[in-house]
């Protein structure tokens, strides 16, 4: 009957359609088993180079953003502390010097001697009164960059000068400075004997308001 020679047609069919099947993906299994040609190779070498100089880039990037913000923190405005015997050369005569200002001479410490050195004009400071006081009592302003010291001729050494700018409305002691919460790590707490000496702008900032000054 019809039904079953058409019923046969379909069974063979239906077992080449099997058999092309089973052949294709056997060829597709074979060909993933092959091993990677050089071209192929090359090709995936090209991406892994791509992707190492993209990362090469992000970490310059970085390198670069860290190196602006340590510039950034460069920027920071730095303030000094200046100390002299009051019967040597005090307040009152620093202030007599107006506009012209004073050479800050005979400072034979090294260190004391390298913070003058980075000094630039319109730098602000502290004059602290050591030995007798043993107190800042105004604040002055670097007038003339580090140049030779006038009192010697050894070239090692030179000297900013500084004039004055403003009185404190109250000196402010080193033992007050020693108790004041913030400023425990301050220079002249820890250091007191170098002349010239730097102060953190926080520090400044606390020192201004203990003398009645704004900072």
């Amino acid at each position: 009957p019809r039904r079953g020679r058409s019923a046969g047609k379909v069974a063979a069919s239906t077992t080449s359609d099997a058999l092309s099947t089973a052949t294709s993906l056997s060829s597709n299994t074979r060909a993933s088993a092959r091993p990677k040609t050089k071209k192929s190779r090359g090709v995936q070498k090209k991406k892994a180079s791509r992707l190492s100089c993209g990362s090469a880039r992000s970490t310059s990037a970085a390198t670069t953003d860290t190196a602006g913000a340590a510039d950034d923190e460069s920027d920071v405005r730095p303030y000094w502390l200046f100390k002299t015997e009051p019967n040597v050369w005090g307040w009152e005569q620093q202030v007599n010097k107006g506009e012209e200002g004073e050479e800050w001479h005979g400072v034979r410490n090294l260190q004391a001697h390298n913070n003058m050195r980075k000094m630039r004009v319109g730098d602000l400071g502290f004059f602290y009164h050591s030995n007798i006081g043993k107190e800042i009592v105004g604040v002055v302003e670097v007038c003339r960059e580090s140049q030779p010291d006038s009192t010697t001729d050894d070239s090692r050494w030179d000297c900013v000068m500084v004039k004055a700018v403003r009185p404190f409305a109250q000196s402010v002691t080193l033992k007050t400075c020693k108790a004041q919460p913030g400023l425990e790590t301050m220079v002249l707490v820890k250091n007191p004997r170098l002349s010239v000496q730097p102060v953190r702008p926080a520090e400044w900032d606390i020192v201004c308001k203990l003398g009645g000054v704004e900072p």
